[in-house]
């Protein structure tokens, strides 16, 4: 009758009028992939000298970490296009968007951009240069 497991316990728990255990959940990101993220933004982006903050993630607390600078949302989204295009290149599995994109947050501060200058370096930058026209 009951096809999921988790579904047949959690309505056996109320049948006996037992309050539902909440679940423990696990990380499904390799260590690994998690690593090659953070080398990625800590080599492609640039260190805010002198600033330091306390970083709270799963469950461990990060002190002192360097905060490094990213621009608005367009170079995010540049970021992490060139971060999955150089994960696929060295046959690697990326993070996904939304993990990045928090990790990018934990790690970086918005920075303010100044005309002709950017805080993204390119990291893994090997794009054919198309001239303009």
């Amino acid at each position: 009758m009951w096809k999921f497991k988790a579904l047949r316990q959690i309505h056996t728990e109320l049948a006996v009028g037992n309050v539902v255990p909440k679940g423990v959940y696990k990380f499904r990101v390799p260590p690994r992939v998690m690593q090659d993220a953070i080398e990625y933004l800590t080599n492609t982006l640039q260190v805010i000298p002198g600033l330091s903050r306390n970083v709270h993630f799963a469950g461990h607390r990060y002190v002192n970490m360097p905060v490094y600078q990213r621009g608005g949302d367009a170079v995010r989204t540049c970021i992490y296009a060139e971060y999955v295009r150089c994960q696929k290149e060295a046959v690697l599995d990326p993070l996904g968007k939304h993990t990045f994109a928090q990790l990018t947050k934990l790690l970086t501060k918005k920075g303010e951009i100044k005309t002709g200058l950017s805080t993204y370096t390119g990291y893994c930058s090997r794009l054919p240069v198309t001239p303009h026209r």
